[in-house]
């Protein structure tokens, strides 16, 4: 898979579908101003980065499948975007964010509410061709605290890889067993999974 590099301290979410996109379609162009355009795309602006429905949206748009796996019954990181957003613009934030998880939902997005995700659920979505992008708390890679979205690029008994767009290069590489460690922030956990079509049908 292709790596991408963020450009900007919120655009994590956006790379991932970059790499995600050129993946599935070797002659997308993945460079900043694509990055630039599927930010603006994929979020309410408002809050910067991306939830689960922005995560969705581009990919639904263009005709992908997309299958989410979380144990989030409401707004992804509510108390921090509250925060972050404040309360006098928080209303706008709801009501956008509920337009786009109604469109995501009328495309065809699929999602299934677990207690967790698991290293199972990121290998069934390899094993049928998909991209599996899963957020994690960006301090579990190096970074400060926050939310942040990585591509895992290959997991099996053994090892993990990932793409994550604050690193330089691809294919971060660690122990299979890390995956419950990397995956979750605050202990909200999200898989959005990626197929080439909108007929990918969960075995």
């Amino acid at each position: 898979m292709q790596f991408y590099r963020q450009t900007l301290d919120f655009t994590c979410g956006s790379a991932c579908i970059l790499m995600t996109l050129s993946h599935f379609d070797r002659a997308f162009s993945a460079d900043r101003d694509a990055e630039i355009d599927i930010w603006r795309e994929a979020t309410s602006v408002l809050a910067l980065g991306m939830g689960r429905y922005g995560i969705s949206f581009p990919f639904l748009k263009r005709g992908y499948g997309v299958e989410i796996v979380t144990n989030s019954e409401g707004i992804d990181f509510m108390p921090r975007l509250r925060q972050r957003v404040g309360e006098a613009h928080f209303p706008l934030f709801v009501e956008l964010y509920d337009e786009r998880k109604r469109r995501d939902f009328q495309m065809g997005l699929m999602e299934r509410h677990a207690v967790e995700v698991t290293a199972a659920d990121a290998i069934e979505t390899l094993e049928r061709g998909g991209v599996p992008i899963i957020l994690t708390d960006a301090s579990q890679l190096g970074d400060d605290v926050a939310p942040h979205w990585v591509v895992v690029t290959g997991l099996d008994g053994s090892t993990l890889s990932i793409n994550n767009p604050l690193c330089e290069t691809g294919n971060s590489i660690f122990p299979a067993s890390d995956f419950g460690r990397i995956a979750g922030f605050q202990g909200e956990m999200t898989l959005v999974s990626v197929f080439r079509g909108s007929g990918s049908g969960r075995r």
